[in-house]
């Protein structure tokens, strides 16, 4: 019970940061945008938003990736 403790806190600290660097390459393609924001006690806050987009699949388009090695 003790290790899983002493885990928790670093399990979360890298999936804050591989979320964080999805997050950037999201915003990158366009597909969600950001805002920062300051709290109430003056920490500065990232929200992110999805991004509209249209996104049109056609068999062709599929089965393309499932095509390559």
């Amino acid at each position: 019970m003790n290790r899983a403790k002493k885990l928790t806190p670093e399990t979360r600290s890298m999936a804050r940061q591989a979320l964080q660097v999805h997050l950037k390459t999201l915003e990158k393609a366009g597909l969600v945008t950001a805002q920062l924001e300051l709290s109430d006690d003056g920490k500065a806050l990232k929200y992110y938003e999805a991004a509209p987009f249209s996104l049109h699949l056609t068999p062709p388009t599929w089965w393309r990736p499932l095509s390559r090695p």
